[in-house]
Parts: C-alpha cells; structure tokens; sequence
C-alpha cells in the first residue's frame, strides 16, 4: 500500500470523501503481519490496565521489525506498514504527547498552538524543521497533505476536525482519529495507542504509570472526605473574555479526581459558555479556579473580578480562589496529574 498518492489523485480522493463514505466504499486495509492491534476498547475504562494492554517486545528486536502495526480504532483497522518518520500531529494534545514519545526529528508538522508555550509543555521542542498550520477549526486537508507525512495523527474535537478527518483517510495516508481527551481513561487510552503506532511502547507505559500513580495518591488522601463546589473560568482564546468551562473538558475530571465537586454538570454546562456574575452568584461554589491564557495575564478575567457581586462570593470570602494556566488544567497532557495533586491540596489541606 503507499503512502502517498499523486496529486490528482488526492485531490479527487478529497472531493468525493463524502460519497465514498456515505456508500461504505472506503479502501480496506490489506491483511498484514505484525503485532496484536491496540484496541481502544481495551483500556477506555480502565486506566489501571491501559499500561498493561501495550505490547512487549524482544529488547534485540528493532523499531523497524515492528512494522507493519494493525491498531483498532473507532471500529476501523488503520494499518501503518512502515515506522513513521514524518508525523504531522494536527492537534494540540496529539502534537503533545507525541513529542513526548518519540524524537521531534520524526514530526513533520503540528498544530501552531503546540509551538505556544503559554499553551503547550512541548513548545521548545519545536525546531525550524517542524512546519506549523492552523489547527482545530481551520484545518485545510490539501495543504496537509502537501507535506508529505506518512502518519496523520488528530483528535476529533471540533466539527471541522471531524470533516478533514474524513477528507484526509481518503489519501492513503494512515491516519489515527483519537477520541477526545476529556478524560484521564481516554488520555491513557490515546497514549496506548500511539506508543504501538510510533514504536514507543516503553515510553507510553512509563508515562501512563506515573499518570496512575499521581491520581492514586490523590485518590487516596482524599478518599471519603466531603467534596467541595468547584467553578472552572477561563477564556478560551486571547481576547475572549471569561467563559464558564463546560462538562466536556479534562478539567471537569481534574477537579473530580482531585476530590472536588464540578458544577458544571449540575449548571447543564455540556459545553464551555461565556461566563456571567448573575450564573456565578447563583453556583456560589466553595472554589473557584482561573484560568489565565498567558501566564500572570488576568485581562481576560478582570469583567468578572473587578464586576459588583464578585467580591460577596463565598470563595472569594474564604480566600479559595485559585489561579492556574490553560495548559495546566484546559488542554489535556500527562501534567494534569500533577494539576490534580495540586488542587486535591487545596481542596483538602489537611489530607496532606
């Protein structure tokens, strides 16, 4: 199978993605040797297991003889016949946890955000070589493709996102849609399967292990003990003001694992919304965490700190508002363990 086909091909392959897969017609992927695919069903609930359901292989045995690797992924086998040397992550929490797999000299292209380090851990990763593009909502296929990758590698967050990734599984390019990271057990999930498909199965294990063992001990201090309200506000881009951070965000299960109560589910916050004093007066919760887009930056926040009634909240009373970053608590990576341990101090200082 190639990986790359010519560019009419591709530009035809684009144009009827959605009548291939309207009519099922999508290409097969050839039966091929190789390891046990990685099931996303495996470890989606259980994050204990995810490290364990990663394949071994013989210490003497090479990156390359692992190849070709079947994984099992949203009911599609995607095959990758070949150890990939020219990555494009496309999204913020895939260009993060691939760069911390594997070497950045075999990414190719990332999301623009993952150069940010007000937004991403890996930034100084990022090197001359690596080409940047739009992500999430202005993602454009053809100019992906023009990169030549041979892994495509994307989370399926955003309408848009959901659209290039079926444009683009119609090029011949492998191409891994991670489910969205909205949890500790699908961020383990993802890790799983991205340690087979890059040949990082040693380091995708360790780093879902030391993920585990931070919510264990955060489980374990405050196991039993009440769990407080908890608000979460952040902008969701420069400029955008303060928005109440919804249900479907890794945040909701930061403040869950950390022994907090998110109030977003019980405000019917499926999704992020832009943030009022008359919502936050009515939640009243006993903290509440904000978020700033670049660090010591409040501008986004300061029409809900500086509004009247703000300073009448029981956190504020208290002194339980805490200011964190995005990158700590609204975009997912392996660090949001340590965010968990953070806040279960916080929320329960005498647990520690």
């Amino acid at each position: 199978m190639k990986l790359m086909k010519t560019t009419e091909k591709i530009w035809r392959g684009w144009l009827i993605a959605t009548a291939f897969i309207a009519s099922g017609c999508a290409n097969e992927a050839p039966a091929l040797k190789g390891p046990e695919p990685a099931s996303a069903a495996a470890v989606q609930n259980s994050p204990e297991s995810a490290a364990a359901d990663i394949p071994e292989y013989p210490a003497s045995m090479s990156e390359e003889a692992r190849y070709p690797v079947t994984l099992h992924i949203g009911g599609t086998d995607v095959v990758i016949p070949d150890r990939p040397s020219r990555i494009a992550a496309l999204s913020l929490d895939a260009a993060e946890a691939v760069l911390e797999l594997s070497d950045p000299a075999r990414v190719a292209v990332v999301t623009r955000s993952a150069a940010d380090p007000s937004l991403a851990f890996n930034a100084d990763k990022i090197t001359g070589d690596i080409a940047q593009i739009a992500g999430a909502t202005s993602l454009d296929p053809e100019k992906i493709m023009s990169y030549n990758s041979d892994l495509l590698i994307m989370t399926k967050g955003h309408e848009q996102e959901k659209e290039a990734a079926e444009m683009l599984g119609q090029a011949g390019i492998p191409l891994i849609s991670l489910e969205v990271w909205n949890t500790f057990a699908k961020m383990e999930q993802n890790y799983a399967i991205l340690g087979q498909a890059l040949a990082e199965e040693q380091a995708a294990g360790r780093i879902i292990r030391e993920v585990n063992q931070k919510l264990e001990t955060a489980r374990q201090a405050v196991a039993d003990r009440p769990r407080p309200s908890v608000l979460v506000i952040s902008p969701v881009g420069p400029g955008t003001g303060p928005f109440l951070i919804g249900s479907s965000n890794i945040s909701d299960d930061i403040v869950r694992q950390a022994g907090g109560n998110p109030l977003a589910e019980s405000l019917s916050l499926g999704r992020s919304t832009k943030a009022s004093m008359e919502a936050i007066l009515k939640a009243d919760p006993d903290h509440i965490i904000l978020l700033q887009w670049k660090p010591g930056d409040d501008s986004d926040l300061r029409e809900l700190t500086e509004a009247a009634g703000w300073s009448s909240l029981a956190a504020v009373q208290k002194g339980q508002v805490h200011t964190m970053t995005v990158r700590q608590m609204l975009y997912p990576n392996r660090y949001n363990a340590d965010t968990v341990l953070e806040l279960a101090r916080l929320f329960h200082p005498d647990a520690f």
